[in-house]
């Protein structure tokens, strides 16, 4: 039996049935992509939510201590200048400080630490080399410091002073006040959150140093240098956005605030 090609009606069915079923995978490989890129917008969009909100609660608690050291600095008595005991007496009558922050301070226009609660062991230390004393004691403005390694704790902190003025106004000193950032009450639970399986939260200076990660080893140390790393470019850059990651600024501290997870990062 002779076999009988087919004919023109079976190639034709043949063609259109071949043909709208490339078309259909086409057509279901462009709807993967643009329902893929809709999930990633939706999925940055709701990264950037998150971290503004946890950047807005770090911003407030920082200006709230803030505020209160301030308020404190404004009574601190003029006759307290160079008395360490009156200092110290000063400091320990307002529990309230040593609430807020892990250790309290008063220094002199000279630099050298009056009283340093708790404990009086930094009692004397000059801390005039320091850039938040240089800067108060120039500018007659509070600052948030930049994160540093303390030493022997071996974590990172950050200072924060208000200055102290005379009657005319000139800056005789400052209170300061020190937060250990990894403890649980302030950012150490961010390194340890996750964004569902794998995710997780960075704080970054903007002099390119990782303040926290997941990676414990990584904290304080240098970030990949200018050039080396597009997306970590980008973080000291942006103010906000997402790309592979997210980031976010805190209002009142030169850091960023980023998170990453699978497929996307952010920044604010």
């Amino acid at each position: 039996m002779r076999f009988k090609p087919p004919g023109i009606k079976a190639k034709t069915a043949l063609a259109v049935t071949v043909g709208g079923a490339l078309l259909f995978l086409l057509f279901a490989g462009v709807q993967s992509l643009f329902l893929r890129a809709d999930m990633k917008d939706q999925l940055g969009a709701q990264q950037l939510s998150l971290l503004e909100r946890i950047a807005a609660d770090l911003d407030y608690r920082l200006e709230a201590n803030q505020q209160v050291l301030l308020r404190v600095a404004s009574t601190v008595p003029l006759e307290l200048a160079g008395d360490a005991e009156r200092a110290f007496a000063f400091l320990d009558s307002r529990p309230s400080l040593s609430a807020l922050f892990d250790a309290v301070g008063i220094i002199g226009a000279d630099g050298r630490a009056l009283v340093v609660l708790p404990g009086r062991d930094l009692s004397g230390r000059d801390y005039s080399d320091r850039a938040y004393f240089k800067e108060t004691m120039k500018t007659g403005r509070p600052v948030i410091s930049q994160p540093f390694m303390a030493r022997p704790l071996n974590e990172p902190m950050v200072i924060i002073t208000a200055p102290i003025f005379d009657r005319e106004q000139r800056v005789t000193g400052m209170l300061i006040g020190s937060l250990q950032l990894l403890k649980p009450n302030f950012l150490g639970g961010l390194a340890d959150a996750r964004i569902g399986r794998s995710g997780h939260f960075s704080l970054l200076s903007l002099d390119r140093k990782v303040v926290v990660s997941h990676d414990r080893a990584r904290i304080m140390s240098d970030g990949p240098a200018p050039g080396q790393s597009q997306l970590f470019d980008q973080l000291m850059r942006e103010p906000r956005g997402w790309a592979n990651a997210s980031p976010s600024r805190p209002g009142r501290t030169p850091w960023s605030l980023s998170s990453a997870w699978p497929g996307c990062r952010g920044f604010w």
